[in-house]
């Protein structure tokens, strides 16, 4: 194993947090494809955060194949939960915001 993935196939659990946020170099399925392989036969946990629908990934990642694969080991043994409702970081705004008024803001 290649040192530079020990910091992230080491920990008992390991946070991929808002995967897809950011765009990605061409090369970023094979390193997340190999942490998540390493990880899936250690039985390491790894919880994935995402605003992007699971469909999406491969377009994401540049790699629908490497996508599908890294699918196929997180949730045969995962749970995928789906969340919907206001973001937590404007739990405090007094008024209702609407996508328009978020992409308006930006």
């Amino acid at each position: 194993m290649e040192a530079a993935l020990e910091p992230y196939v080491h920990p008992h659990v390991l946070v991929i947090d808002e995967l897809g946020y950011q765009s990605y170099a061409a090369d970023a399925a094979n390193v997340l494809f190999r942490v998540v392989s390493i990880r899936h036969l250690k039985r390491r946990s790894t919880i994935v955060t995402t605003n992007k629908p699971l469909a999406a990934l491969g377009q994401v990642l540049h790699d629908a194949d490497l996508a599908e694969a890294i699918l196929d080991r997180l949730l045969e043994r995962g749970t995928h939960y789906v969340l919907r409702g206001r973001s937590y970081r404007t739990r405090n705004h007094r008024e209702e915001l609407t996508p328009d008024d978020i992409s308006d803001a930006a």
